[in-house]
């Protein structure tokens, strides 16, 4: 028996379904993408979120298919691509602006993960938009509306940019 004389009224087991609750997913990735110049720790989403690092990088992998770390670099990646595409920025601000260390940390990581350099993806996309260009014109110089919204359709991406 109890020397302190204290009763335990209940016990409580928190069964986790391994996955993030849709709020916590909210919040890292809302975290994430606010300090994407800058970079945020595991540490402080974790928090963010009530976990351990440990057990909320676990499960951040299992909600979304990817640790912390590639998610972000994914969507690093992805915000260059946008910016590479519309921007007249140079390759070393737009690795600044996307929170990579430097223009060389920025080629190496971009060729990892699309196999090839930012450049030739820049110009790969400006070839690609031209020739979208140059279909409207024709579409519209026939007056074929139709063939003008199959050819935007399938020329559109979007992006959370």
């Amino acid at each position: 028996m109890n020397s302190d004389h204290s009763t335990v009224l209940a016990t409580f087991a928190f069964k986790s379904n391994g996955r993030l609750k849709p709020w916590q997913l909210r919040i890292a990735k809302r975290k994430m993408l606010d300090h994407m110049e800058t970079g945020v720790s595991v540490t402080e989403l974790a928090e963010a979120c009530g976990l351990s690092r440990s057990h909320f990088t676990r499960i951040f992998k299992e909600s979304t298919g990817t640790a912390p770390q590639q998610w972000m670099r994914k969507q690093r990646i992805s915000k260059s691509k946008h910016l590479l595409e519309t921007s007249t920025m140079l390759l070393a601000e737009i690795a600044l602006e996307c929170g990579f260390c430097d223009q060389s940390h920025f080629c190496r990581t971009f060729r990892t993960a699309e196999g090839m350099t930012p450049h030739a993806w820049q110009q790969h996309a400006w070839s690609q938009r031209m020739h979208r260009t140059i279909q409207l014109q024709r579409n519209s110089a026939s007056g074929s509306r139709s063939e003008r919204r199959i050819v935007v359709c399938a020329g559109s991406a979007s992006l959370p940019f």
